[in-house]
């Protein structure tokens, strides 16, 4: 099961790769930023996944922080408020994977604003009542933005580590304007 997970992984890394290309030669923005945050809430209510997530999902977990961001037409840092469904693939014992999925991050600077749904794995090292360590990687789109992100839309990738509750990491993609 952790070999296929990671396979996974990696191809769905080399795809986002190589599609990176064409929408650069189409007149595509690079979209860059590094993250700092927390986790700020962790939802195992049966009703609440239910009603939130899609099937097979066992928790919600919300993260809030900043992301230095750098675009061509937005430079600064932006407010982060972000919610996914996440669920074991393996037991969480030990070095285990788990999947993300149903998420949607806000980035906001005042009336600048950009929406990101975003899916992709983890892996856990740790215990799940002490201390663990959590390295993320997802896939992202692009779902909307105001103000310099209007009209906004394209796709990327995160990579993130949570360390006991305290987040890190990197976003990197391509934007492109309907404008």
């Amino acid at each position: 099961m952790r070999k296929s997970v990671w396979k996974i992984a990696v191809l769905l890394t080399a795809f986002m790769l190589l599609a990176a290309a064409p929408a650069m030669a189409c007149g595509g923005h690079r979209l860059k930023g590094n993250y700092e945050g927390v986790t700020v809430g962790f939802n195992p209510d049966p009703d609440a996944v239910g009603e939130r997530c899609p099937e097979g999902f066992e928790w919600i977990l919300s993260s809030a922080g900043t992301m230095e961001v750098k675009t061509r037409v937005f430079k600064g840092d932006m407010a982060v408020a972000s919610e996914h469904c996440s669920r074991w693939l393996t037991p969480p014992e030990g070095k285990a994977w788990g999947q993300i999925g149903g998420g949607l991050m806000i980035l906001s600077a005042g009336e600048d604003e950009l929406h990101v749904a975003y899916e992709g794995y983890f892996r856990f090292k740790g215990d799940v009542t002490t201390e663990w360590v959590s390295k993320v990687a997802v896939h992202f789109r692009v779902v909307g933005g105001e103000g310099a992100f209007e009209d906004a839309h394209g796709r990327g990738l995160m990579f993130l580590k949570d360390e006991t509750n305290l987040q890190s990491g990197r976003i990197k993609g391509l934007l492109r304007f309907d404008r």
